[in-house]
């Protein structure tokens, strides 16, 4: 997912993502793949980077 747009916190990407993560912990041994995503070893916790807008110079108001 590298350089994809992640929308709102309740938008459909990180809904998918939940979604998968929530598998991996109901199902351990049925692990997700999801380019972009790693896994932290010790909480199971999916983690991606991302670059928040509000955040980045001469993006104000976009």
């Amino acid at each position: 997912m590298p350089g994809e747009a992640l929308g709102a916190p309740d938008g459909p990407v990180l809904r998918y993502l939940g979604a998968l993560e929530a598998f991996d912990r109901a199902f351990p041994g049925f692990h997700s793949e999801a380019h972009g995503v790693t896994i932290d070893p010790h909480t199971g916790d999916y983690l991606i980077e991302c670059v928040r807008p509000d955040h980045i110079p001469g993006a104000a108001g976009r």
